[in-house]
């Protein structure tokens, strides 16, 4: 009589090398021709926002919207018109819904540590940048127009764009060639680097870990995209509740 055949484990952090289908190479140039089109872009549209009656806070968030755009295009090209990729090979796989809500408390958890982080930071070193220092707009109050923005790139755009690029092309890119934890580990560095905020390198290096964990753990970037889009949106909540 033929044993029944154990059901498969899901992924884990010990396995998964397989190679992807676009390169190194291909990551790099995404970065450079995903900046050099926001800057030309950024360039075109400026004269049009400058005859509107919007605040310099305001054009600065919609110039970083239009970054994450320049950049998603340009990935998604090179993932799926020049290197012929699937959804799957990027980590686009359907997950199950209380998965995406079994973020909700794992980013909250995230933000716990990281709050301990910036503490110790604080100790160590002085004063540590806040989401209004990073943001600009310490000072002001910030009207309807603003927080529109403020959500839509914070909450929507960054968490989609850079889930899809770091932990998407980069983090996958790596597992293949490197293993899954120096994947996780550079992936995250790059991350936090990337971010240019020098006094939230940790923070943001253990939030790239944890991102980066979600998405081997569910073989999907939509987890990571829930988690991280969590995390955002408490920080533009905070933001809101002070400057509103």
């Amino acid at each position: 009589m033929l044993e029944p055949t154990p059901p498969s484990p899901p992924p884990s952090v010990e396995t998964d090398t397989e190679r992807t289908p676009w390169t190194g190479v291909d990551i790099l140039l995404v970065f450079v021709i995903g900046l050099v089109g926001a800057v030309l872009a950024g360039a075109l549209l400026y004269p049009v926002l400058d005859r509107l009656d919007l605040t310099d806070t305001t054009i600065e968030t919609i110039f970083t919207l239009l970054t994450y755009v320049s950049l998603a295009v340009v990935a998604g090209a090179f993932v799926f018109r020049r290197r012929r990729a699937s959804a799957g090979d990027v980590g686009l796989n359907r997950v199950p819904s209380t998965t995406l809500l079994l973020m909700i408390p794992v980013a909250f958890g995230v933000m716990i540590v990281n709050g301990f982080l910036v503490l110790i930071l604080r100790e160590l070193f002085g004063d540590v940048s806040t989401v209004e220092d990073q943001l600009n707009v310490e000072g002001e109050t910030l009207d309807l127009v603003e927080i529109t923005f403020f959500f839509i790139t914070t909450t929507i755009a960054a968490p989609v764009v850079e889930e899809f690029i770091f932990r998407g092309m980069l983090f996958r890119h790596l597992r293949g060639r490197a293993g899954v934890l120096w994947a996780m580990v550079i992936s995250s560095a790059v991350f936090s680097t990337l971010h240019l905020i020098p006094s939230l390198l940790a923070p943001l290096f253990f939030l790239g870990l944890v991102l980066a964990y979600v998405a081997q753990r569910y073989d999907s970037l939509f987890p990571a995209m829930v988690l991280h889009a969590v995390v955002n949106l408490t920080a533009v909540a905070l933001l809101v509740s002070e400057y509103g």
